[in-house]
């Protein structure tokens, strides 16, 4: 017989949590245990979880009461309150059953004890089980579709806003966005660039793109005074805050590697053209993520500055030929740079030890100013550098008369051609090729850089550098304190020889 009933209520949906269901859910149920003359023990109340599983912090809590032997009923408003999965719903009640504790839904009203009731349980728990998958194969589909249309899904990134100053109710709003309170910018419907973090978003992109780690980024935007707009909710392991939070280095992370900023949504790998606003463009996106990419084996992060090893990789041991890898130490409270040899990483008895980071560097770019390119591959770069369809289509243009005046020339040698004829042909070639555009402008200083790589060496930016070190070196070896040779890649071995 019942005397002591403990109440679970649950509700999966933000929505929900915020609206009138649990309330409604507790009033219904109280008022059913009142007309049975039940004593309401306990009431748990699962705040956005779903049923779908029973990693539930109310839902633990009450199994342990249950085994503890607190109440001798469980009331619940549903039976898809407790689980939408049919073998975890019926072992439940086998559990409950064990420890004398009798399942009671309010709307069902059916003794799961009976053999009727066990059977009404398999077939409510079925249509439940169902339903859910149905929900999860619906949602797919909403939010794929939603997706080809342009729109997010799940939260706002940082950055955007809803356009509704009116009435915003975003969490970076009131007190700190200085567009709250005034006329609408948008219809809600589409999202647009926030006052105040999108700036804070460009900043972060321009910041590592300028090699900054994420921890720097993250220092920086939080020296300004920049705030996430993250809402977190009682549900979850992080309580309610009241509104932003200064960023974390997680959070910048995962920020800098979203395509959205591009204008892009993503679903399932699938980039989709969106319909709100690129905060940066695609070169700066692409330009923060190569700096990701390239310097991400420096420490197993975004190197400071100080820390930034342009030859790692590179630098070999010129005795037992394994890398040399760059670290930093202190001495005498300043920092210092070395390359170390990794033979004793490897139990390899090797001599070499380590060399200051600044005597090699010195060297290596010295063998690069001394580099001079062939002039053919200049004219190639100059080709390359300043082509468009239309200087493509005038250099195809001056090939033919050439060609046609290789011909003319071979006609009136051959003697198919009289020297009037061929004067007049002549001076028609040399007329059009008159008329054709001279010589591009910005090639004169292209040559120039190109024959001087000590200048260009110094324009570049060490991402630069170390893309152009990559293709130009196999390794460079060095002994003691000096470089004993460089192993150029094949492309590049007539720049060394």
């Amino acid at each position: 017989m019942v005397t002591k009933v403990a109440l679970y209520v649950r509700v999966s949906s933000e929505m929900q949590v915020e609206g009138f269901s649990i309330e409604a859910q507790l009033r219904v149920m109280r008022e059913y245990a009142a007309e049975q003359r039940w004593e309401i023990v306990r009431e748990y109340v699962e705040e956005g979880f779903t049923a779908e599983h029973d990693r539930r912090p109310q839902f633990q809590i009450l199994k342990r009461d249950a085994q503890l032997g607190l109440f001798d009923g469980l009331l619940v408003h549903k039976l898809d309150r407790l689980y939408r999965n049919l073998p975890e719903l019926l072992d439940l009640v086998s559990q409950l059953e064990k420890m004398g504790i009798t399942l009671i839904s309010v709307t069902e009203r059916v003794d799961f004890s009976t053999p009727s009731g066990k059977m009404l349980l398999t077939n409510i728990g079925m249509i439940s089980e169902f339903y859910l998958n149905n929900l999860r194969e619906e949602t797919v589909k909403g939010k794929y579709q939603r997706a080809l249309s342009g729109y997010w899904n799940s939260d706002i990134p940082y950055g955007y806003c809803k356009g509704l100053c009116s009435h915003c109710k975003d969490p970076n709003g009131k007190g700190y966005c200085p567009a709250f309170g005034k006329p609408d910018r948008s219809d809600g419907k589409h999202l647009i660039a926030h006052p105040k973090d999108s700036k804070g978003l460009r900043l972060a992109f321009e910041l590592q793109a300028s090699v900054k780690s994420d921890l720097q980024v993250t220092n920086e935007l939080n020296r300004r005074h920049f705030r996430t707009n993250r809402k977190y909710h009682k549900h979850s392991d992080r309580r309610r805050t009241g509104g932003p939070k200064p960023f974390c280095r997680e959070t910048v992370r995962s920020m800098l590697k979203n395509p959205f900023y591009m204008g892009f949504v993503r679903y399932k790998g699938q980039l989709i053209p969106g319909k709100h606003p690129a905060l940066v463009d695609r070169e700066l996106f692409e330009t923060v993520q190569k700096v990701r990419q390239q310097l991400r084996r420096v420490h197993g992060a975004y190197p400071h500055k100080k820390r930034f090893f342009l030859f790692s990789g590179l630098i070999r041991c010129a005795n037992c030929g394994f890398v040399m890898r760059g670290r930093t130490y202190k001495r005498n409270e300043k920092e210092q740079r070395q390359y170390v040899d990794t033979a004793y990483e490897r139990s390899v008895p090797c001599g070499q030890s380590w060399v200051k980071a600044d005597d090699i560097e010195k060297q290596i770019v010295a063998h690069i100013h001394r580099i001079r390119l062939p002039k053919p591959w200049i004219e190639r770069i100059i080709q390359l550098t300043t082509a468009t369809e239309k200087t493509q289509h005038e250099e195809r243009n001056r090939m033919a008369l050439r060609s046609r005046l290789d011909r003319l020339q071979r006609l009136f040698v051959a003697g198919d051609l009289t020297e009037v004829s061929y004067e007049q042909e002549r001076a028609k070639v040399a007329k059009q090729m008159a008329q054709l555009p001279v010589e591009t402008t910005g090639a004169p200083k292209i040559r120039s850089l190109a024959n001087n790589m000590g200048a260009l060496w110094e324009k570049m930016t060490d991402l630069e550098r170390q893309t152009v070190l990559n293709h130009l070196f196999r390794g460079i070896y060095i002994r003691g304190n000096t470089i004993e040779r460089v192993e150029p890649r094949k492309a590049f071995k007539e720049l060394f020889e």
